[in-house]
């Protein structure tokens, strides 16, 4: 139980599903979410449209003890080349005037 939960127990509602995301929470994480408000981070999860990511659960504390989500940061992407070119994003040519033409 949460410091919320044994102190003011009518405050805390906090609950947290067998599984989330298509991924079943294990005791371990479930323990750590009620004791000190934040899971490990859980592979693996599966988003709405079907695409997997990674995240933290946490205890919101408040008025409500809501389930949020906490992301772990991206690695970022590497720059190419054709990014740094203006235009490269979309096939764009310069032009050439009409009097350059051959």
């Amino acid at each position: 139980m949460c410091h919320t939960a044994i102190t003011e127990p009518k405050k805390c509602n906090a609950k947290l599903p067998l599984e989330l995301c298509k991924k079943r929470i294990s005791e371990d994480n479930a323990r750590k979410f009620f004791t000190q408000g934040k899971t490990d981070v859980i592979e693996g999860m599966i988003s709405k449209k079907n695409r997997p990511f990674s995240a933290f659960l946490v205890c919101k504390a408040g008025d409500k003890r809501i389930l949020g989500w906490e992301f772990p940061p991206r690695e970022p992407k590497p720059k190419t080349a054709a990014a740094k070119s203006p235009g490269a994003k979309f096939g764009r040519q310069k032009s050439v005037p009409a009097e350059e033409q051959p």
